[in-house]
């Protein structure tokens, strides 16, 4: 999805979260991130991570640490429990 208006794209969004995962020099993704979210006025924060949930996402196992919701479905608070 392409957004026309970059506050629509945002307007519910109250921080910009930069995942450091300690494969590349972050400096000039760090200047970008902390341009846009002053630009819309987010709060900016850097957090260490991974990728290794998406990696399970694309290539499984999808185990317990998914919560798995049929079509139509509605989630509940005991799902993530």
């Amino acid at each position: 999805m392409r957004c026309k208006n970059g506050l629509q794209c945002v307007k519910y969004y109250t921080c910009l979260t930069l995942m450091d995962k300690g494969q590349t020099d972050l400096e000039e993704n760090r200047v970008f991130s902390r341009k846009t979210s002053d630009r819309f006025g987010l709060e900016y924060d850097e957090l260490k991570g991974s990728d290794r949930m998406l990696q399970k996402l694309i290539n499984g196992p999808r185990d317990d640490e998914f919560v798995v919701i049929e079509k139509g479905g509605m989630f509940t608070f005991e799902h993530f429990i």
